[in-house]
């Protein structure tokens, strides 16, 4: 392995050292030689301005015939008197003319001082210095062509004002511009980024503008800081404060039913069998309402209840009539298996059994202003998990299925939304609710946990629709890939480099604007910001603490 080792020699790299050396005074040369002929030709042009041809020509002549008659005194010249008559003379003759002598010297010290003077344009020697390294420098940096070009706050602020678009959402140290805001935004970062600040930032600044949003609070810090009680509800099955809402409150129709069902069921793969299990809890609903049982715990009692009881509950009701059909027969195996896929969903009802009340996501949604925190804890979560995600995907149901938009814009922010079972309706908001007035926000920790509960084809969906993305650091190499393949590439032309410096040929070049090191390397506070229709850009959240005001979780006994 001896023959590999490198061998260090004293004179190798040498030329690395004394080439910028040699290159610096080249420079320098240069500028004086360009300053030194702009001087001669500015004294010239001053003399020629300021004296007369004769007095031009008799005094350098006599300064001329000074220096000749020292070796060649008797050298004939051709003289110029100041009538313009030329005469033929020596050069002594010329030196020593008493007259011509002082009328020279005068004039060739009044020159001197005319030369003195001109030689103030030496001053901007550092100045073209500075000049010249700096243009020198900016030939050698990137020429921007094409594609992601990386922008500035400055330069972002001043193109909004340009665009005249307003500004709205404190975003860092930049603002949202308000017409992107019904493009949805993607927010991927880890717990310990800034992507919980911005959330912070959100939903103050929204809260202040008495704007409705609905919160998915995983760990309940949103709701510690901003939850009021007297304009703001609570869902959480466990919780003390949680909103009395009954199932049964949100069906006026068929259309209910089937909403309903599909946010219930939606993670069943079997499209046959979702169907069926669709029909019998349409049945034991259309049951629960023909009897005037309407409290979750009546729900819950049917569906945990033995399989014949249920089937018996509804042969009699004429709008659960497909359902039975499945359960006519109690003890054949097809209703054997429907029976079981049923009972599997019958826990989501337990933990809403005393949690009856009139709230009504409807009504809700129709009226301005407020908040939902829809919140969990860590030692319920698995057990709430179908309960809240069906709570969630029924707000985006209603607000995809009203007539007309709303006056006023609805908040979806959904922040750590891959900790909830598959939302059937998420996808359907990213791709239609911007025309009821949804405004989404979705935030997780990286792209596999996306890919892991939906696909990556849902991913993509997600991604396309999403025409914000707020990028935090993130830890993961192929989620840091993702957002840099999202951020885009740029082509530019560049200097060619050489171990003794820049080479004058440019060259072409197509890159990512943001590699993923960079993200992944990025500060805690820092994000890399992408709105719709504009350049990219890098921006810094302050680091503002906002104290709880309440408690995250106020537990039933």
């Amino acid at each position: 392995m001896d023959k590999y080792k490198y061998h260090g020699k004293s004179y190798e790299g040498f030329e690395t050292l004394i080439d910028p050396v040699k290159k610096s005074f080249r420079l320098q040369k240069r500028i004086f030689s360009a300053l030194l002929i702009l001087h001669t030709a500015f004294f010239i042009g001053v003399i020629c301005y300021t004296y007369d041809d004769y007095t031009i020509r008799s005094s350098f002549q006599w300064l001329l015939c000074k220096g000749i008659s020292v070796f060649f005194p008797y050298t004939p010249m051709s003289f110029m008197e100041p009538d313009g008559k030329m005469i033929i003379i020596s050069a002594q003759d010329i030196y020593e003319n008493s007259n011509l002598s002082s009328f020279a010297q005068y004039y060739l010290i009044q020159m001197l001082i005319n030369f003195g003077c001109c030689a103030i344009i030496y001053l901007t020697f550092p100045f073209l210095l500075v000049w010249a390294r700096k243009r020198s420098r900016k030939l050698s940096h990137k020429r921007y062509l094409s594609g992601a070009n990386l922008t500035s706050s400055k330069k972002f602020k001043k193109i909004v004002r340009k665009k005249k678009d307003k500004v709205s959402i404190p975003c860092g140290k930049i603002k949202i511009p308000e017409r992107v805001e019904s493009k949805h935004c993607l927010m991927m970062g880890v717990t310990d980024s800034a992507r919980s600040t911005f959330i912070c930032q959100l939903i103050n600044h929204l809260k202040k503008r008495n704007d409705k949003i609905i919160v998915y609070d995983s760990g309940g810090q949103y709701l510690s800081r901003f939850y009021n009680p007297e304009t703001d509800f609570i869902f959480n099955p466990v919780d003390k404060r949680t909103i009395g809402w009954s199932l049964i409150n949100e069906i006026d129709s068929k259309q209910d039913h089937d909403a309903i069902t599909s946010c219930l069921l939606s993670d069943i793969k079997s499209p046959e069998m979702k169907e069926i299990a669709k029909s019998v809890y349409s049945g034991i609903f259309s049951s629960c309402i023909h009897n005037k049982k309407i409290k979750n715990s009546d729900i819950y009692k049917l569906v945990s209840g033995d399989f014949p009881s249920i089937s018996q509950e509804l042969k009699d009701v004429k709008e659960a009539t497909e359902g039975y059909r499945h359960i006519s027969d109690p003890s054949s195996r097809h209703a054997m298996s429907v029976f079981s896929i049923v009972s599997q969903y019958a826990k989501c009802f337990e933990y809403m059994t005393y949690n009856d009340g009139p709230f009504r996501i409807k009504q809700w949604l129709k009226q301005p202003g407020g908040i939902i925190f829809v919140s969990t804890d860590l030692n319920s979560h698995d057990k709430l998990m179908p309960v809240l995600t069906l709570f969630l995907d029924l707000l985006c149901q209603r607000l995809l299925a009203l007539p007309e938009q709303l006056k006023h814009p609805v908040y979806y922010i959904l922040d750590d939304f891959v900790s909830l079972k598959r939302k059937n309706y998420l996808l359907r908001m990213l791709l239609a609710s911007a025309s009821k007035g949804g405004r989404v926000f979705l935030g997780c920790q990286d792209f596999d946990q996306i890919d892991n509960l939906y696909t990556r084809d849902a991913r993509h969906l997600m991604v396309n629709n999403c025409g914000n993305h707020l990028f935090f650091r993130v830890t993961n190499p192929l989620s840091a890939k993702i957002c840099s393949e999202i951020i885009g590439e740029t082509e530019f032309f560049e200097s060619g480099r050489t171990l003794t410096g820049t080479s004058p040929q440019m060259q072409k070049k197509r890159e990512p604007l943001v590699f993923p090191t960079d993200i992944m390397n990025m500060g805690i506070n820092q994000a890399l910001v992408r709105f719709s229709g504009y350049d990219p850009l890098m921006t810094t959240f302050p680091e503002k603490s906002y104290k709880e005001k309440v408690l995250p979780l106020i537990r039933k006994s």
